[in-house]
């Protein structure tokens, strides 16, 4: 499923709830221009999708087709296969990077983000014999996740572990440096895609 089948979903769900949603709301909503949503609008319109009936104070009202309603329920089920193909790609990676630690020796990890990679990480270490010794999160100091509470970086220094695994994956180079800031070494850091951030 590519960006465009995404968009396209989000605005087909958005005017199903909302028949009188702007284009500069929509746009908000995407986080695309103004332009993209117009464009989007046109195509879908052409497509039979749902119809635009103008309305007082140059304001339109959408109207979903059976056609649109039909094409909203095979992108929904497409999303739903794509995410799941990716959530179980993703929990394989996990497994995988879990089992080499514990086959090297490692017993205890720190996770640094808290999120979805943070939960399926949490899920598989007690099975391999690893034990967590912190949750690493500043956005999230001081919260319980998974029955524990989760520590700012600059209180790294107050817990022990044999690795710090990376599970914030939205931008894992600024991620490693700030671990590295921290006072860790980077050959202690480990990143799921296993490449090297310097």
């Amino acid at each position: 499923m590519d960006n465009r089948d995404v968009k396209t979903l989000q605005i087909l769900e958005e005017i199903a709830v909302n028949h009188d949603v702007s284009q500069r709301s929509l746009a908000l909503k995407l986080d695309v221009s103004l332009g993209m949503v117009n464009s989007f609008v046109k195509h879908l319109t052409a497509k039979g999708y749902f119809r635009a009936k103008a309305l007082p104070k140059e304001r339109v009202r959408y109207i979903l087709t059976p056609e649109g309603a039909a094409e909203k329920t095979r992108l929904a089920y497409d999303y739903i296969k794509y995410s799941f193909d990716l959530y179980k790609k993703s929990y394989g990676i996990i497994q995988e990077t879990l089992k080499e630690l514990a086959g090297s020796g490692v017993r205890t990890v720190a996770i640094y983000g808290v999120g979805v990679i943070s939960e399926m990480i949490c899920q598989e270490v007690s099975a391999l014999g690893i034990g967590i010794s912190a949750l690493i999160d500043d956005a999230n100091k001081g919260k319980v996740f998974y029955g524990r509470k989760a520590i700012g970086l600059d209180d790294m220094g107050t817990v022990a572990f044999d690795r710090v695994i990376l599970a914030d994956c939205d931008n894992q180079q600024y991620s490693v440096e700030r671990i590295i800031s921290a006072g860790v070494d980077r050959k202690m850091i480990v990143t799921l895609d296993h490449r090297t951030y310097v």
